[in-house]
């Protein structure tokens, strides 16, 4: 008998990946004129040492006020971003403006941490494009004991 959470995390992980091939399909079949290959994935590195867990995660050209990061008590770390960027508009006799573009960023990852992660320790850094959260470790309990009859 599958347990409700193990088919919790499968259905979230089936959830994304299907969201984010018909997401990445759909949009750059439909509006190809973009010149660009779109992306609604931020890119997530977790690696995890002796003393702690690291998650970077990549986001080139977003501020650091445009990026907000949660952790909830499932360990699920929900890092979004949004941005949009505005260019200064010449108002001038001499100016024509055929193609005018402007640029809105919105993303969303989330990812389950392990379960030794102590996400009531942690620190975050963002340097040149990749953010940087650093959290401590708990030990956990063994799973399974055995037990002495007497």
């Amino acid at each position: 008998m599958l347990r409700p959470y193990l088919l919790g995390d499968f259905d979230y992980d089936l959830d994304q990946k299907f969201n984010n091939l018909l997401n990445n399909r759909v949009v750059n079949y439909l509006m190809p004129q973009l010149g660009t290959r779109m992306s609604n994935n931020i890119l997530v590195d977790v690696v995890e040492t002796k003393n702690n867990i690291s998650v970077k995660a990549h986001v080139p050209g977003i501020e650091k006020e445009n990026i907000h990061v949660r952790v909830n008590s499932n360990n699920i770390l929900d890092i979004s971003v949004e941005q949009s960027s505005k260019r200064e508009e010449k108002n001038d006799n001499e100016t024509t403006y055929h193609y005018y573009e402007s640029s809105y960023t919105a993303l969303n990852r989330s990812i389950k941490l392990p379960k030794n992660t102590d996400t009531s320790n942690h620190n975050a850094t963002l340097k040149n494009g990749v953010l940087e959260i650093v959290f401590g470790k708990k030990s956990l309990p063994e799973g399974v004991k055995d037990i002495k009859i007497a």
